[in-house]
């Protein structure tokens, strides 16, 4: 989502844990529909920033293909804390995926954890055949 947060410097711990500093945008047009009076950052969009993360940890364009376990702890309010910490342990699979441990925090307090599994997402060039080849509108 254009805008909808920014990116501090990453710290990486070794090659599969890293820490992104989150710096929320308090005014998107988000919070005008959730909720006007109380903005909360929708668990959606919390689940796309630990994937858009982890495709700017690992350089590689990505889906969730499974969260096995997500637990939302507490609400966030970007009016409170527009500051957020997002930390990732990824680890590779033999299938080729990866897999992922995740939270969104601030100092002591937990807002979300998961855990799941990132597939690569193969591009046009990279697939055998593209749907496409397959569809004929005539059909």
């Amino acid at each position: 989502m254009k805008n909808f947060y920014s990116v501090t410097p990453i710290v990486s711990k070794d090659s599969f844990d890293f820490t992104f500093g989150i710096l929320l945008n308090r005014e998107h047009r988000i919070y005008a529909g959730h909720f006007p009076q109380q903005p909360v950052v929708p668990g959606v969009c919390m689940i796309l920033m630990i994937r858009e993360l982890a495709e700017k940890a690992l350089s590689s364009n990505l889906m969730f293909s499974d969260i096995s376990n997500i637990k939302f702890l507490s609400l966030v309010n970007p009016s409170i804390n527009n500051e957020l910490m997002v930390k990732l342990a990824l680890g590779s699979t033999e299938k080729g995926f990866y897999s992922v441990k995740a939270s969104i925090e601030f100092a002591d307090r937990v807002f979300l954890s998961l855990r799941g599994t990132l597939s690569p997402i193969k591009t046009s060039s990279d697939a055998d055949f593209s749907i496409n080849d397959k569809f004929d509108p005539k059909d």
